[in-house]
């Protein structure tokens, strides 16, 4: 069960399960409910400025978010930012979340799960 601790958008929640998720961690679990659209960029941008080290994405549209997170994560080329980045079109959220949490990053501080 997951609870919900925050909301930050109309299209964006922060949502953590107790004991095994940081709603502050560096590796991010994006749970595709409405699918991708170009009004939802600032999310992305918003994880690229923080830095996060993981970046995966299960749901809908799921290959697309991934895609347009790469390139946002290179741009022009001047200022490259790395994250490590996948999509999970055929696995459910709670393995996705188990990848997540074994993905090993340098300072690990956990995993954030979004829906959007």
């Amino acid at each position: 069960m997951y609870l919900v601790t925050q909301e930050v958008t109309r299209t964006l929640k922060i949502i953590v399960r107790p004991k095994e998720m940081n709603s502050k961690g560096n590796k991010v679990v994006l749970i595709s409910k409405s699918g991708y659209s170009p009004d939802k960029n600032q999310i992305l941008l918003d994880l690229i400025a923080e830095p996060i080290a993981l970046f995966c994405v299960v749901g809908k549209d799921c290959q697309m978010w991934e895609e347009v997170m790469d390139d946002l994560c290179v741009g022009d080329g001047s200022h490259s930012v790395f994250i490590t980045t996948t999509s999970h079109p055929d696995e459910t959220i709670e393995e996705v979340i188990e990848f997540a949490r074994i993905f090993n990053v340098e300072k690990d501080e956990g995993v954030r799960i979004l829906e959007a």
